[in-house]
C-alpha cells in the first residue's frame, strides 16, 4: 500500500511520492538526522531478495558514475534502500527531443563507459543498460541507475559466456523479475544464456546509437520480431541516418554491437579508451569539456527532482499521459521462441494464466481466452484487433521455456488508430513458480497504466503460489483440450484433470476445472443426471481447497444450481460471489443473464448478457444467448436487427438463422421464419435448430413437416440424450397440449437443463392458463 507523507521509516519521514511500478515504490523523505533530503526505494512484496541483492550490489561499488546508497534498513516489515536525490533527468527523456549533439553524447558515453568498468571490476554485470537507466543530472554528471538486475561474475574475471558463474545466480535471482529490456538486450542475454560485461557493452552500443540518431537500433511491430531482430538483423548504419558522425565513432558503435561476444570490445576500458581517443583527435564541434545538454533540452513538464531510484527496470514515473483513458485491454495469445518449440498446449495454457490474473482486477475490462485466442497465427495490425474487440491496449508477448525456467517477455501497445508502445519486460521464473509470474507481469502492467489496485487485489496479485509443474503441466494440457469443446475432446480434458489430481488431490484449479467440464457435457452429450452430480462434487471440493477464492468453482457451483436444481437463491448467491472474485469472467456474466431471464428479471438479463458478450466478443455459445435472453424479453426487432449484425459477421453463426426465425415466427412472419430456421438447421444440425424448424414449420401451417421433425426428435431422444423441453415446445405449437405436459413431466423427472426456460420464454405463453402449468 503506498506510504503517506508524515510516515516515518525508521529515521526517515516521507516527503511525497516520486514513482512506482511493478517491482517497489519510491519516495522523497527527509533524513531527519542530517537534514537531507534523499530518494527512499521501497520493496512490493515478493521482491525482497532482489532488493537485498541491489542494496549489495551498489553498496560494493563507489563510484562518480553509480548512484550512490546511503543506507538499507527495514521498518515493520517495509524493506527500504535510502539513495542521493538528484535534479536533473534520464537519458530517455533528452532522447525523445530528437538526436543528441556529438559533444553531450561522447561526454554522457564516457562516463557510462567508467561506471561500467567500476562494475564490472567488481565482477559485477548489470544486465539492464538502457536509456532510462541513466541519469544525467542538472551539473551534466552521468550516473547508471538500477542494479537490481545486476549478477556477480566469475572473480577470476573470465571473459567466456560459458564460463560466467551461475550457482550466485541462481541463489540471488528473485523469480518473476525482469532480466533485461528486450530493445537493448544483447543477443546471448535474448537467448538465455549465462552472460558477462560483454552483455552490457552490446546493451551500452544500442543506447549510443540512439543517442546519436534518435532512434532504436532494433525496433519491430512484436516481440517475436523484435527478438529476431537483435538475434539476426544488422540495424541501419548509424551515418545514414546522420551523415555528420565521424566516421570512427560509428566504427565504435558497430564494434560494441556485434552479436558475437568475442568480437566485440572485450572491457568498458576498450570502448571508453576509444571514446575518449576520439574527441582528443576530432576538430570543430566536438570538445571533450562542451557542456552536456543545453537546459532548453531537458523535458519540461518533468519534476525538477526525480530520484535515481526511481527510473529503473519495471519502475516508471507517473504520467498521465502515458496511461490516458486504457480500460479495456486484450491479451494476444503468446508465442513461443523455445528451443524445438511445439508445445502450443503449454503456450495457449500460458496466455490463459496471464489472461485469469488480468481478469482479478476490477478497474478494467479484460477480454476472455476464448475471444483472445482467436488471433492465434492471425497476423493482423494491432489498431485493427483493437477495433474488433473494442479495447484501448493490446498486450503482446513471447515465452520462452528451458528446462525448468519460464520466460514471458510482454509489450503493453496503446492501439488508439496507431500503435504506441508503452511499457515492454521479461519476467522469468522457475517452473514451480510459474504462477507468480504471471500475477506479476499483471500487477506491472496495471500499475504502468495508473490502475489503482484495491488492498486485497495487491495481496491476490503479491502472494505466492507453487505448483508441481508435472501437475500443471496436465491441468494445461486439459485446459487445452476443453477449450475445444467437443465430446470426445471434454472426455479428453477429464482424463487430463483426472491424472493431475492422481498426483495432488489438493488442488484446486483441476477440480474447478473438471466440474466446469463435466457441466459442459450437456445439454449437447450427457444427461444432466450423469455429469452434474460429478460437477457438484469437484466444484465443492475446489471451493473447500481453495478456501473460495476460485470464480471458476463458484461459477461450476451456480451453474448445477440453476441448470439442475433450479435453485434460484442459491445460483445467484453463487454467481454474484464469482463475480466478486472474477469481475471480468464471461462465464459467469454468461450464466448471470440466463438465470436473470429464468426468473422473469428480463431488463437486467439483457444487460448482464450485453456484458458478457462485451468480454467475449467472439464467443458464439454467449452471443446465441444474447439473442435468446433478448427474444425472452420480448424485444423482437432487437433481436431481428442483432441477428442480422451477427449473421453479417459471422455468417456460419446458425443459432443467429434460429433466433432470427423465432423473431419472425413471434412477429407474424412465419415463411420468413421457416427459412431463417431452416438456413439455423442446414448450418448446425442439433436438436436446438430442429425444435426452431419444427416451431417454424407449425407456425407456418406446415403441420406435416413439424410433425415429421417432432417425431424425429422423439427418436433422437430413444438413443441419447435431448432436452424434453424442446420437444414439449415443439409439440405445444402444434397444438397437441397434453403430448407438450407429457414432454415437460419427462423433462423435470430428468432434470433437464433447459427446463429453467420454462417461465420465460415465450412459445410457452399458450400452456399458462392450463392446470399442468403450474404443477
Amino acid at each position: 500500500m503506498p506510504l503517506s507523507p508524515g510516515t516515518r521509516l525508521g529515521p526517515y519521514e516521507i516527503v511525497a511520492t516520486i514513482g512506482a511500478g511493478g517491482m517497489g515504490e519510491v519516495y522523497e523523505a527527509l533524513d531527519s538526522r542530517l537534514g537531507r533530503n534523499i530518494a527512499i526505494k521501497v520493496s512490493l512484496a515478493g521482491f525482497d531478495e532482489r532488493f537485498q541483492r541491489e542494496a549489495r550490489t551498489i553498496a560494493a561499488l563507489s563510484h562518480p558514475n553509480i548512484c550512490t546508497i546511503y543506507d538499507v534498513g527495514n521498518a515493520g516489515g517495509v524493506h527500504y534502500i535510502a539513495m542521493e536525490l538528484l535534479k536533473g533527468s534520464t537519458l530517455q527523456d533528452v532522447i525523445r527531443a530528437g538526436p543528441i549533439a556529438l559533444s553531450a553524447a561522447l561526454e554522457i558515453s564516457i562516463q557510462v563507459a567508467a561506471g561500467l568498468e567500476a562494475a564490472h571490476s567488481k565482477g559485477i554485470v548489470h544486465r539492464d543498460i538502457k536509456p532510462s537507466n541513466v541519469f544525467v543530472t542538472s551539473e551534466g554528471q552521468t550516473k547508471i541507475m538500477d542494479f537490481g538486475l545486476a549478477k556477480f561474475a566469475d572473480s577470476t574475471g573470465a571473459h567466456s559466456a560459458a564460463e560466467t558463474v551461475t550457482a550466485l545466480d541462481r541463489n540471488l535471482t528473485t523469480p518473476g523479475t525482469t532480466v533485461g529490456t528486450i530493445n537493448y538486450m544483447s543477443p546471448e542475454q535474448a537467448r538465455g544464456e549465462p552472460l558477462d560485461g560483454r552483455s552490457d557493452i552490446f546493451s551500452f552500443g544500442a543506447v549510443l546509437y540512439e543517442m546519436i540518431t534518435g532512434v532504436r537500433a532494433f525496433r519491430a511491430s512484436t516481440l517475436a520480431g523484435q527478438f529476431d531482430a537483435i538475434l539476426h538483423q544488422t540495424p541501419p548504419s548509424v551515418r545514414s541516418l546522420t551523415p555528420t558522425v565521424p566516421a570512427a565513432l560509428e566504427q565504435i558503435i558497430v564494434k560494441a554491437m556485434n552479436k558475437e561476444p568475442g568480437l566485440r570490445y572485450q572491457s568498458a576500458t576498450g570502448i571508453r579508451d576509444d571514446l575518449k581517443r576520439l574527441i582528443s583527435t576530432s576538430t570543430g564541434a566536438v570538445s571533450a569539456r562542451a557542456p552536456v545538454v543545453k537546459r532548453s533540452r531537458w523535458i519540461a513538464g518533468l519534476a525538477a527532482t526525480l530520484a535515481i531510484a526511481a527510473i529503473g527496470a519495471g519502475l516508471v514515473l507517473k504520467s498521465r499521459s502515458m496511461a490516458r483513458q486504457i480500460r479495456a485491454i486484450a491479451v494476444l495469445p503468446l508465442e513461443n521462441v523455445s528451443a524445438g518449440a511445439g508445445e502450443d498446449y503449454f503456450t495457449d495454457g500460458m496466455t490463459g494464466q496471464l489472461i485469469d490474473a488480468m481478469m482479478k482486477v476490477h478497474g478494467w475490462r479484460v477480454i476472455s481466452r476464448t475471444s483472445a485466442m482467436q488471433y492465434k497465427g492471425v497476423h493482423k495490425a494491432l489498431p485493427k484487433i483493437a477495433e474488433e474487440l473494442d479495447v484501448d491496449a493490446v498486450v503482446e508477448g513471447t515465452i520462452q521455456r528451458a528446462g525448468d525456467r519460464v520466460r514471458i517477455s510482454a509489450r503493453l501497445v496503446r492501439t488508439g488508430g496507431k500503435e504506441e508502445s508503452l511499457w515492454a519486460q521479461s519476467f522469468d521464473r522457475d517452473l514451480q513458480d510459474v504462477l507468480d509470474l504471471e500475477a506479476d507481469v499483471a500487477r506491472s502492467i496495471a500499475n504502468q497504466i495508473e490502475l489503482t489496485l484495491s488492498p486485497g487485489e495487491q495481496r491476490e496479485l503479491a502472494a505466492r503460489h507453487s505448483v508441481n509443474p508435472a501437475v500443471f503441466d496436465l491441468y494445461l494440457k486439459g485446459r487445452a483440450a476443453a477449450d475445444l469443446g467437443t465430446e470426445g475432446k471434454l472426455h479428453e480434458a477429464i482424463g487430463y484433470f483426472e491424472q493431475a489430481l492422481a498426483k495432488d488431490r489438493t488442488y484446486a484449479p483441476a477440480h474447478a476445472a473438471l466440474a466446469l467440464t463435466y457441466g459442459n457435457l450437456t445439454p449437447q452429450y450427457e444427461a444432466p443426471k450423469k455429469v452434474m452430480p460429478e460437477s457438484r462434487k469437484h466444484a465443492q471440493e475446489a471451493i473447500e481447497l481453495s478456501g473460495d477464492t476460485l470464480a471458476e468453482a463458484d461459477t461450476a457451483l451456480a451453474g448445477v444450481l440453476l441448470r439442475f436444481d433450479w435453485d434460484w437463491t442459491g445460483a445467484e448467491r453463487e454467481i454474484r460471489h464469482a463475480l466478486e472474485l472474477n469481475p471480468n469472467s464471461a462465464d459467469a456474466h454468461w450464466l448471470y443473464g440466463n438465470y436473470l431471464t429464468a426468473v422473469q428479471r428480463y431488463e437486467e438479463a439483457t444487460q448482464e448478457s450485453a456484458v458478457a458478450h462485451k468480454l467475449d466478443p467472439l464467443s458464439l455459445p454467449i452471443y446465441s444467448d444474447l439473442l435468446g435472453n433478448s427474444l425472452s424479453a420480448r424485444q423482437y426487432d432487437r433481436v431481428i436487427a442483432e441477428s442480422r449484425s451477427a449473421i453479417q459477421t459471422h455468417p456460419d453463426f446458425g443459432f443467429a438463422y434460429g433466433w432470427l426465425g423465432m423473431a419472425y415466427m413471434l412477429t407474424g412472419r412465419a415463411h420468413e421464419a421457416v427459412e431463417a430456421a431452416a438456413k439455423a438447421h442446414k448450418l448446425d444440425p442439433n436438436v436446438s435448430t430442429t425444435h426452431f424448424l419444427a416451431m417454424a414449420q407449425a407456425a407456418a401451417g406446415n403441420k406435416a413437416e413439424a410433425q415429421r421433425l417432432a417425431t424425429e426428435l422423439e427418436s433422437v431422444a430413444q438413443s441419447r440424450y435431448a432436452c424434453a423441453y424442446e420437444i414439449g415446445s415443439v409439440y405445444l405449437r402444434l397444438g397437441q397440449t397434453q403430448k407438450a405436459v407429457d414432454w415437460l413431466k419427462r423433462g423435470a423427472e430428468e432434470q433437464c437443463d433447459c427446463m429453467m426456460w420454462l417461465q420465460a420464454e415465450p412459445w410457452m405463453d399458450p400452456l399458462r392458463t392450463d392446470p399442468h402449468y403450474a404443477e
